[in-house]
């Protein structure tokens, strides 16, 4: 898990975002024991990773989005904020 300081416009303020990181030593590890088989594996998780976007690690909402359908769909709340959805 990789972390950075970053301002989160759904909280207002400076807060600590994280993304998930491939740690690549265990998958070379891999491939070498399975004779490059896990390298298939390993492409797809590194690219899976490349593509996950930072969240806030308060609220969960992406870094790229400023709408809330993120955080609607993290909080399972209404779409409205009252109720249950």
């Amino acid at each position: 898990m990789r972390t950075r300081l970053q301002f989160c416009r759904t909280c207002a303020g400076k807060r600590t975002f994280e993304k998930t990181v491939v740690r690549h030593d265990i998958h070379l590890l891999l491939t070498v024991l399975s004779l490059g088989l896990w390298g298939f594996c390993w492409l797809l998780i590194s690219i899976k990773s490349f593509a996950t976007p930072w969240r806030c690690r308060k609220c969960r909402v992406l870094k790229e989005s400023g709408d809330t359908t993120a955080l609607i769909a993290a909080r399972k709340i209404a779409p409205d904020g009252f109720g249950d959805p």
